[in-house]
């Protein structure tokens, strides 16, 4: 079980960091792009954090690392749906999102320790439903762009991996602690095979996106 682990965890830092590099060696059709790939260097950094924390101590800090990164995760996205869309109404939304995130931040936290040890999958899950709201709302309002297909652009792949990612990703951590108690050890091995799979299919389609912003620029 082990074994499986780390063969899959390096797949996916593999997947990472393919995106990353894809993300920075690529043209840019519009300079929100470069959030997206700045995202994706936090995250990798933060995959980083974890696996020296596994390696050198004896104290899991896992949790306590991903809760201090979700709330960045999020407002990177909300920067990045706020750069690359031009509607005053979802721009807006976006902002008034904002400190509606933070409350609920302390909300959920009951005011403390809110970067505690134990995952705080309601932040998760929130910031989830913020990104597919998003997401689905910039697909709807994408204006066409001369000589390309929408198929073709760049943000038809990025917002349909984000809404597939968050749709799979959303109920799981809605059922995160009653799974847990179920059978710990097959509970870690599942959440890592939904949570890795799932991500890998998420840095593919951001590629893709990648790729086709580049064409773009050609």
């Amino acid at each position: 079980m082990i074994t499986q682990y780390i063969t899959l965890r390096l797949i996916y830092l593999v997947f990472y960091i393919i995106a990353f590099g894809i993300g920075l060696y690529v043209k840019k059709y519009h300079k929100g792009l470069h959030i997206l790939v700045g995202l994706l260097g936090l995250g990798l950094f933060t995959e980083y954090l974890v696996s020296a924390n596994n390696a050198i101590s004896d104290v899991n800090y896992e949790d306590y690392i991903y809760n201090i990164y979700v709330p960045f995760e999020y407002f990177l996205y909300a920067s990045f749906f706020y750069c690359i869309n031009k509607n005053r109404y979802i721009r807006k939304s976006i902002l008034i999102s904002i400190p509606l995130f933070i409350v609920s931040i302390l909300i959920f936290s009951e005011f403390k320790a809110i970067f505690g040890e134990k995952l705080r999958t309601n932040i998760y899950v929130l910031s989830g439903i913020f990104t597919i709201i998003w997401s689905l709302w910039t697909l709807f309002i994408l204006e066409p762009i001369k000589g390309i297909t929408f198929k073709t652009h760049p943000l038809f792949w990025i917002c349909t991996g984000l809404i597939i990612f968050y749709s799979v990703n959303t109920p799981y951590n809605l059922m995160y602690d009653s799974l847990k108690e179920l059978d710990k050890d097959l509970f870690k091995l599942a959440s890592k095979i939904v949570q890795r799979g799932s991500n890998m299919f998420l840095y593919l389609i951001i590629s893709i996106g990648f790729i086709c912003s580049h064409r773009m620029k050609k």
